[in-house]
């Protein structure tokens, strides 16, 4: 059944979009292609080209052939199994959606693709289009669910397969499953431990949609909520808070670019790495040096600061 089944995969240039596609492939999946969004200038006038970087593939004449970084990720991945790349510029284009067209797929599956997903493609694959989404649906939408999830000071989250939709992030779900946010996980962990069980659920969707005994749930409409990419202020850290949920914040967003920063009387100490907290400890001030370390005092605990400017 699995060698009769095809499938389109659209990744990104994260690790969160390698999960979902070994799962599919260890499962059986006929991934016949591989989308991604557009890495550099070349072809700025053309809508989809393959990256060439296999024999069988490069016998494909039908698109322009150009270079590109083969490295990592989902790339990695498609060299290994000489599974088409196609990098895509405009996916509504008819020459996009002809260029997917040929390759006959049953469905669409998606993971961190940073793009909006156009009808023409949508109504391709007659299983439908299936995203996998770090976060309860339909709570955290949007581009950077697990961000919000550790700004929040949650102690889970989850990750959900919906059925993509017009709207992002907002089409039924197929599958759905809650998990834990371990005291001081990093961001690249947790995303780790989500793609993992977002690769176990999309392959549970996809063999229960071609069985015809999935039951699609519309989400509900009133805790939906879309978070955006996150501003400069996002990163900042009231005193406010609990010293637990700054630790928290700080480790889970320790890969981002942008460092983050504790607001101390409106002055913002920007925070490099933090060893441990006390999570009811009383500070005489709301900063205390302890020798190359800094206390910070929170409502309620104390941070330990080992870097910081």
């Amino acid at each position: 059944m699995g060698a009769e089944l095809r499938a389109i995969y659209f990744g990104g240039g994260g690790s969160f979009s390698v999960a979902p596609l070994e799962a599919l492939l260890s499962g059986g999946v006929n991934v016949c292609g591989i989308v991604i969004p557009a890495l550099s200038a070349n072809g700025a006038s053309t809508a989809i080209w393959s990256l060439p970087f296999s024999s069988a593939h490069a016998r494909r004449r039908s698109l322009p052939m150009v270079g590109g970084t083969l490295d990592g990720g989902v790339i990695a991945l498609a060299r290994a199994r000489g599974i088409p790349v196609f990098e895509v510029r405009a996916l509504g284009a008819q020459a996009a959606v002809d260029a997917l067209q040929a390759y006959r797929p049953d469905v669409v599956c998606a993971a961190c693709f940073p793009r909006r997903v156009p009808n023409a493609i949508l109504d391709l694959p007659p299983l439908g289009c299936l995203n996998v989404h770090p976060s309860l649906l339909p709570l955290n939408r949007g581009p950077a669910p697990l961000f919000w999830t550790f700004r929040a000071g949650a102690r889970t989250t989850g990750v959900t397969v919906h059925i993509m939709s017009g709207q992002i992030d907002a089409g039924d779900i197929i599958e759905q499953a809650r998990i834990a946010v371990p005291d001081g996980v990093s961001g690249e962990e947790m995303e780790r431990r989500c793609a993992m069980l977002g690769g176990e659920l999309l392959l549970r969707a996809l063999w229960r949609l071609a069985a015809g005994t999935a039951i699609p749930v519309p989400q509900e409409t009133r805790p939906a909520s879309y978070r955006g990419w996150p501003s400069e202020r996002d990163f900042d850290i009231p005193l406010q808070w609990s010293a637990r949920r700054a630790f928290n914040f700080i480790r889970g967003v320790s890969n981002w670019p942008r460092r983050p920063a504790i607001v101390v009387d409106g002055e913002r100490i920007a925070v490099h790495w933090v060893s441990g907290y006390e999570a009811r400890a009383l500070l005489p001030r709301p900063t205390v040096l302890d020798g190359p370390d800094l206390l910070v005092g929170f409502s309620p605990g104390m941070l330990r600061l080992t870097a910081w400017d």
